[in-house]
């Protein structure tokens, strides 16, 4: 096989970094910062949490419960899947299961 130039140039800083130590702890590290950074917010059943014309402002992780991801109520799509008596969910997230990644990975 051949490598590009710049995979042959990468390879070696790739390497030097996966040999530090520390990058070993670089998932214990971040997610320590997160849990310092973090609130603990509770909503009540049927809750709106957020909007899809409104921009994330953080990382919200599913604690306990269900939460429900659904089509926008003023959507043309919504529109039609309750007139066929369809659900509008689009996915439902549990425990462990995050949404807002945007609002600190970007889009």
């Amino acid at each position: 096989t051949t490598s590009s130039p710049r995979q042959a140039a990468t390879t070696p800083v790739v390497q030097f970094l996966s040999d530090l130590e520390f990058i070993s702890n670089i998932r214990s590290l971040f997610s320590a910062e997160m849990l310092l950074r973090s609130t603990t917010h509770y909503f009540s059943a049927k809750s709106i949490l957020v909007d899809s014309k409104e921009e994330a402002n953080g990382l919200m992780v599913v604690h306990s419960g269900e939460v429900r991801v659904e089509l926008p109520l003023d959507s043309d799509e919504a529109d039609q899947e309750r007139f066929k008596n369809r659900s509008t969910t689009l996915l439902v997230l549990k425990r462990g299961d995050s949404f807002g990644d945007t609002s600190i990975l970007g889009d």
